[in-house]
């Protein structure tokens, strides 16, 4: 008797949760971030970003600031979470630390193509994001699998994954998987918390 299995071969899991944060935990991230821009200057080093506000890599160490404990605490229980439906693993590795920055960016500001090397999962957490016209405001990832450029099935080329970011989405990710963000054109202004976990099964 025929049996069939599809094998999903080099799936590239992104984990996207809606509603991971709170209205208020938005509010509260938002203002911590926007006082961070009034006392500091961009830190601009190594960094993918064309325009916008960008802090330290320790923004989950200065928990003395609004948010950013129960901020961390969000980012975490993704981590786990991500960690568990993708390995279908009960028991998590010995090692998980992750680090976190902040941004603010506004009109034209964007992005180019990048990877977060050294790290296992990168996140990103839109505290402000307000609805825009696709694609303005928009993170595209690309498929890490070159040949799909020549695809077998004609019209399903799939070359990126598209998300459409609201207040309160995390997005999870593979570290590895290559993603830029695109501009948006409106006076308002996009506030994120991005973070990289970098995790060993000692």
């Amino acid at each position: 008797m025929a049996a069939d299995t599809l094998l999903q071969a080099f799936a590239t899991p992104i984990f996207l949760r809606k509603n991971a944060g709170t209205p208020e935990l938005n509010a509260t991230i938002a203002a911590t971030i926007r006082g961070l821009e009034a006392r500091h200057e961009s830190d601009d080093a190594h960094r993918a970003h064309q325009g916008g506000f960008y802090t330290k890599g320790d923004f989950f160490e200065k928990q003395d600031l609004p948010g950013v404990t129960e901020m961390r605490a969000v980012a975490a229980k993704a981590v786990v979470d991500y960690i568990r439906q993708v390995t279908g693993r009960k028991d998590m590795p010995s090692r998980i630390q992750i680090i976190s920055w902040s941004a603010i960016t506004r009109a034209r500001d964007y992005q180019t193509p990048h990877v977060h090397a050294g790290a296992t999962l990168s996140g990103v957490y839109y505290a402000v994001a307000p609805p825009r016209p696709e694609p303005q405001g928009c993170i595209d990832f690309l498929t890490p699998l070159d040949l799909k450029e020549m695809t077998f099935l004609k019209g399903d080329s799939n070359t990126y994954c598209r998300v459409v970011p609201e207040a309160g989405d995390l997005v999870l990710f593979p570290a590895y998987l290559k993603h830029y963000t695109h501009p948006f054109f409106d006076d308002g202004d996009r506030i994120v918390v991005v973070f990289n976990a970098h995790i060993s099964r000692d």
